[in-house]
């Protein structure tokens, strides 16, 4: 009887079967290793670029951006976040410990409000791995102008004439000077007017012949056709609205609307300004005029603020005037972060 024929190699093949399953699993491994190893990094480099947007943003919120010549912000980020990163940026500021994650600036425009633009980056020394972009700024100071310093301060109504108000104001109004508009003594906004108007040289206006621009509102009736009426809801923004007359009607009526809310906004106007609201109205600024100027009470009427004229005034109807809570305020602090 013969002995069973050896299996020769079984076990070789075996072992070998088992040491690539055992390979396969083990490259599986260093891979989703490394996978996670490359997205832990990309985290880390994320979070290193938000804390040096952020310390950007701590370090450049006191600091006053220029004001001329801005792009938008949202053109500016695009535009670096493809790699368009152009030679308005400020260099590399890096952070005190490391050579590697710094943040850069550029000052911009957001909602007609000057800004700067931060982009916290981590590098390996030749190319951007990260980026986060943070916008820093101050909000708008309150609308109030800058009145002539002799009007004194406790004057809710100055005027060149006589001021007439039905029914009487809960408080005297009247600082009256007589000679107001005299040349040699002359409060008006006149020379104010001519800045805002060198300023708009090249601003596109409106149909309406109106014009914004970092949140000063110029309505033009001398070359660009404004024809003397202005809502201020269509304009809800407006830090200053600026409206100047055909000099060869100086005594132009220019009519205001404002529907019922609350307007942050002082108004200038080279003409005889009536403000009508409609409802309940709140102003937190300044009203300034070369000629008479009418108010009417309507609904109900609240002025933050001064009225300056250099002729008489008249108002009609419920009118509250608080010339302490009108002028200039502190603003708020812009902080937004872009990538959330």
């Amino acid at each position: 009887m013969k002995a069973p024929a050896r299996q020769r190699g079984a076990a070789l093949l075996v072992v070998l079967s088992l040491v690539a399953i055992a390979s396969v699993v083990a490259m599986a491994g260093v891979k989703s290793a490394l996978v996670d190893e490359r997205l832990a990094g990309n985290m880390r480099a994320m979070a290193q670029a938000q804390m040096a947007a952020d310390w950007g943003g701590a370090e450049r919120l006191s600091e006053t951006p220029e004001s001329s010549g801005l792009l938008e912000c949202a053109e500016i980020q695009d535009r670096a976040e493809q790699g368009g990163v152009s030679a308005d940026w400020s260099d590399v500021h890096t952070l005190t410990n490391s050579d590697t994650v710094g943040y850069r600036h550029i000052d911009c425009i957001e909602q007609d409000v000057v800004v700067q633009l931060i982009m916290g980056q981590v590098s390996d020394g030749e190319q951007v791995l990260a980026r986060h972009f943070l916008m820093v700024g101050r909000e708008k100071e309150s609308s109030g102008l800058e009145l002539p310093d002799l009007i004194p301060d406790d004057c809710m109504v100055y005027a060149g004439g006589p001021v007439v108000a039905h029914p009487e104001l809960d408080q005297p109004a009247n600082c009256q000077l007589n000679g107001l508009a005299h040349p040699g003594n002359d409060y008006g906004p006149d020379s104010y007017i001519d800045e805002v108007a060198k300023d708009f040289e090249d601003a596109d206006f409106g149909p309406d012949g109106c014009a914004s621009h970092q949140g000063i509102v110029y309505c033009d009736a001398r070359t660009h056709g404004f024809d003397g009426s202005l809502n201020l809801a269509d304009y809800p923004d407006a830090d200053q609205i600026v409206i100047v007359v055909d000099p060869a009607d100086p005594s132009q009526s220019v009519t205001i609307e404002a529907p019922a809310g609350s307007y942050d906004t002082s108004i200038v106007v080279s003409g005889a300004p009536t403000l009508a609201p409609h409802g309940q109205v709140e102003l937190n600024g300044d009203i300034w005029s070369t000629g008479s100027m009418a108010i009417s009470g309507g609904g109900g009427l609240t002025i933050n603020g001064r009225l300056v004229a250099e002729g008489p005034v008249t108002i009609n109807g419920k009118v509250e005037i608080s010339p302490e809570e009108g002028g200039e305020g502190d603003g708020g602090v812009i902080w937004i972060d872009r990538d959330d």
